[in-house]
């Protein structure tokens, strides 16, 4: 049942409480407003109570909804949420379980493909090196360490000063 059905159903529940306990108290002879306050009152306490028990499960998958979220932000995708009942929120936590699952998928994949990447630059005999806009190294394979810094890292390096004297490569650099 859905979450608004349960809240209807609260609602008419505590309208027929209030009808029983009203006519009760009018058979015992009680006067007519009392009867109706006593048995709002009745009403009152059975849909608060009820729809307390409601409204907490929407607070609890609220707040394990919105932990996960947060874990979305940090790029953990292992959370899932729990899966209880059949209203909106099994359903909103399926959906949320599926684009999980789905965002896992992709990062292993991505992962697989980069693994594969990087092995196949670095064991090129191509000296291959990425700059950003300043010229500032942001990545140089095994053949550019050994070319440009005799095996040592070169990210964050600037390039030309890499380069430095040697003719051939500045050259090659000065190229569109």
């Amino acid at each position: 049942m859905s979450i608004e059905g349960k809240l209807t159903s609260v609602l008419i529940l505590a309208l027929l409480l209030m009808a029983a306990v009203t006519d009760l108290l009018l058979t015992w002879q009680w006067p007519l407003l009392l009867s109706l306050i006593a048995g709002g009152l009745a009403a009152m306490l059975l849909a608060l109570l009820l729809g307390r028990r409601i409204t907490q499960r929407i607070n609890r998958g609220l707040q394990a909804l919105n932990t996960g979220l947060l874990n979305f932000q940090d790029n953990d995708f292992s959370v899932s949420l729990t899966l209880d009942g059949r209203d909106e929120w099994c359903e909103l936590a399926t959906l949320f379980n599926t684009a999980t699952s789905r965002l896992r998928e992709q990062r292993a994949h991505i992962y697989q493909r980069e693994l594969l990447l990087d092995s196949v630059l670095q064991n090129t005999s191509l000296a291959i090196v990425l700059t950003d806009d300043t010229r500032r190294v942001l990545y140089g394979n095994l053949a550019a360490r050994h070319l440009l810094a005799h095996g040592l890292p070169l990210e964050g390096k600037r390039l030309p000063e890499l380069v430095g004297d040697q003719d051939e490569i500045a050259s090659l650099l000065q190229q569109a």
